[in-house]
């Protein structure tokens, strides 16, 4: 008569050590967004985790970091923004972009007023609103929304999965290459 396999399940499992994604911290790229209307939105007030000023650049749907001094390289494309980890309420923590205006540019009201949202959700749990379509703006939320349980990796950890090879950091990076190649 043979033995219950099923009476020591332990033996059956194949030994795993997990610990590193039992801690609840991202493993994955951030996902990169800008604000939405009807959306919660908190961001973390931590400022070390916030980075200001910094230049991205869109091509191809592919967003990169382009360090200040290879900014002139590309013209006026690269765009100034503010990048904070943030929240959305429903288990996803992204990167939230907020553009501003390039030095030499005038202040423009949708960035202005994106900054604004982002002052209030580093101060509290904000929806995201669009009143009368012109602007953003965002409504304290009315309940006691919990904190979330912020990354506590480092920001630097943060970026490099989210622009892994997506960093323009010198005069011969494929981005300038092809910009230079395009005559633009």
């Amino acid at each position: 008569m043979n033995a219950d396999p099923f009476a020591d399940l332990d033996a059956l499992r194949v030994p795993q050590d997990c610990t590193e994604y039992m801690t609840g911290e991202t493993i994955a790229p951030l996902p990169l967004r800008t604000l939405k209307k009807d959306k919660h939105l908190r961001i973390n007030p931590d400022p070390a985790f916030h980075l200001l000023g910094v230049y991205l650049l869109e091509r191809n749907k592919i967003e990169y970091l382009v360090l200040p001094q290879f900014a002139a390289a590309l013209s006026d494309q690269p765009r100034l923004c503010d990048l904070y980890v943030a929240y959305d309420g429903l288990d996803e923590f992204f990167f939230l972009k907020i553009k501003r205006h390039n030095p030499g540019q005038e202040e423009n009201p949708w960035y202005e007023s994106a900054a604004f949202v982002a002052d209030a959700a580093l101060k509290g749990w904000v929806k995201v609103t669009k009143p009368g379509g012109r602007q953003w703006g965002y409504t304290p939320l009315p309940f006691n929304k919990p904190e979330p349980h912020w990354l506590t990796r480092p920001l630097k950890d943060l970026l490099a999965m989210t622009f892994p090879d997506r960093v323009v950091n010198r005069h011969d990076h494929d981005v300038i290459k092809d910009f230079e190649a395009r005559g633009a």
